[in-house]
């Protein structure tokens, strides 16, 4: 049936309004998860009709979206598609764009260019086909802020408008990080997100900033306590000095150096389980110690600098040959308690001071007992690598539904 000249002219409108709605779209970070500035749905606002320059630009612009998208780089065909759109509407270029945005795995910018083309322009079966397939293929992440004043709120690292997060933010199936800062605090919650289905994660108000007594604490927010928000670590320290007391008939007192790297894991709050991948020690005075091993701590933190703990340590020692100091003889294995009565942490500095009480073979008088073959205190200082960040339980409930829109 033959349209009137009322509706060809409305439909040339909204065309137009969704021209300049999609400026908006542009200067926006191609993101699933994108800031849209305010929260609120770009208005369908007019624009002219394209002159026959824009539209062989738009022409040239397209041939060179679809070599992109051929060759894979779909993040670049997305980028000049959406110039397309600038230049001169064109359904199938939307279609096209959306194709992009799925292909890159930005599910959310997919939906909410045919969303806008539905709301601005009116209906059309391929976007809404293409829109099917979107919610099919993901779930959508609402975030509910009790209060929202000051909220900073990202999604995998990408900042998210707080308004647009409480409506629905759609991403592919899978584990997600969701981080909520204000006043120089935080909040993190991991969830895992089902295709089709709606995953809400509620985050309580956060306190309010504490007083400020100097200017310049005021002006940036509080430092974010790596310690105590770290889940996993990896450590490299030196022993400087390390000492071995060896209880001969007259007692050896060997003074040297060696290295650790080790792996530490925050099992609780204030609670540490720390284990080396490896240690070494040469120490030496009159007579030469080289100690190989490892050593395996658990640690309590009463505050954030400062912790104790014990733990156990074993190895293998030998002395240097005689006559090829690079040879060991008299190899044997040690193992014993270690007590550790100081663990000090400075942002990613630690110092920590270790006592093994080392248990091995002794002989005395060509017999063989075994007992306390060396005492070593030593200090480890060195550098914490933060490897994995704690996240907050997640207080998140899963409903069956289509998501927002």
């Amino acid at each position: 049936m033959a349209r009137s000249e009322d509706d060809r002219a409305a439909i040339l409108a909204r065309r137009a309004a969704f021209v300049a709605s999609t400026l908006a779209q542009v200067g926006v970070s191609l993101s699933a998860y994108a800031d849209e500035g305010g929260g609120e749905e770009p208005p369908c606002a007019e624009t002219p009709t394209p002159s026959p320059e824009s539209l062989a630009e738009a022409r040239q612009r397209f041939e060179i979206a679809a070599e992109l998208h051929n060759q894979g780089r779909f993040e670049e065909a997305a980028v000049e598609l959406r110039r397309v759109l600038l230049l001169a509407y064109n359904e199938k270029v939307v279609a096209r764009a959306m194709s992009a945005d799925m292909a890159r795995g930005a599910p959310g910018d997919a939906w909410e260019l045919g969303h806008q083309h539905l709301r601005c322009v009116g209906p059309s079966e391929p976007i809404e086909t293409l829109m099917r397939q979107v919610e099919t293929e993901t779930g959508v992440i609402t975030v509910r802020l009790e209060d929202p004043r000051d909220v900073i709120l990202d999604i995998d690292g990408a900042s998210v408008d707080v308004r647009r997060a409480a409506r629905g933010i759609r991403v592919l199936p899978g584990s997600h990080k969701v981080r909520a800062a204000s006043n120089g605090q935080e909040r993190r919650n991991e969830i895992q997100v089902v295709a089709g289905e709606t995953v809400s994660v509620s985050i309580a108000p956060f306190p309010p900033p504490m007083p400020c007594l100097s200017p310049h604490p005021c002006l940036e927010p509080p430092l974010r306590n790596e310690h105590k928000d770290t889940l996993l670590r990896l450590q490299a320290g030196a022993m400087v000095p390390a000492v071995a007391v060896l209880p001969d008939d007259t007692p050896n007192v060997l003074i040297g150096t060696g290295a650790s790297l080790s792996l530490a894991v925050q099992i609780a709050d204030h609670l540490w389980f720390d284990g080396d991948l490896f240690e070494m020690t040469t120490i030496t005075r009159a007579r030469a110690l080289v100690y190989g091993g490892s050593n395996v701590e658990l640690k309590y933190f009463p505050i954030d600098a400062y912790g104790f703990g014990a733990g156990f340590s074993g190895g293998v020692y030998g002395f240097p040959s005689g006559n090829d100091s690079r040879r060991l003889e008299n190899i044997s294995g040690m193992f014993g308690p270690v007590i550790v009565p100081a663990s000090i942490m400075v942002d990613r500095l630690y110092f920590e001071a270790r006592v093994p009480f080392w248990f091995s073979p002794i002989e005395e008088r060509s017999e063989t007992t075994f007992g306390l073959g060396a005492v070593a205190p030593h200090v480890v200082v060195g550098i914490s690598i933060p490897l994995l960040d704690k996240t907050e339980p997640v207080q998140s409930a899963s409903s069956r539904g289509r998501g927002a829109r």
